[in-house]
């Protein structure tokens, strides 16, 4: 029987880069990509507190995903630009 060596080391060093890589890249995600924005509107604070409970928070359990996070609040945003048509929203 022969040995194998060196090509799965090789391999083995390929995919812990790959995992670093791929870490990095997924925190970078979730530090960046979520950017904070300003909703200038008419809508009562009431009014503002029921859209965010039912738009982001209902679902607290996925708060630590960066991605469903920013597909909350842009239903949030979208969901106040739908009752108040003068509703402004800066980056």
């Amino acid at each position: 029987m022969g040995t194998a060596t060196g090509t799965t080391a090789a391999g083995n060093g390929t995919a812990g880069a790959l995992i670093v890589v791929l870490y990095l890249g997924y925190t970078a995600f979730k530090r960046h990509g979520f950017r904070p924005r300003r909703v200038e509107t008419t809508l009562s604070g009431q009014q503002l507190r029921q859209v965010f409970r039912r738009t982001v928070a209902s679902t607290l359990g996925d708060t630590t995903k960066a991605y469903s996070l920013r597909w909350r609040m842009n239903s949030f945003v979208a969901q106040v630009r739908r009752l108040d048509s003068t509703a402004k929203v800066m980056d």
